[in-house]
C-alpha cells in the first residue's frame, strides 16, 4: 500500500485559524506574507491528516 499527502506553506497557513478564506474571493494578503507561527500552527491539521493515513 501507498499514500501520497501533498502539502504547502498556504495550505498550512491557511488551516492554521488565523485566515478567513471565503470561495470566490481573494486570498487575504496576510497569507501571502511570511509568518512561520502560523506554519507552524498548521501542522496540527496536517498531523491529524497523517493519523488518517
Amino acid at each position: 500500500d501507498a499514500a501520497v499527502l501533498v502539502a504547502t506553506v498556504r495550505g498550512l497557513k491557511a488551516h492554521s485559524g488565523h485566515h478567513k478564506i471565503v470561495a470566490g474571493k481573494p486570498l487575504p494578503e496576510a497569507l501571502l506574507v511570511e509568518n512561520p507561527d502560523e506554519v507552524h500552527q498548521g501542522g496540527d491539521n496536517l498531523r491529524k491528516q497523517l493519523e488518517n493515513m
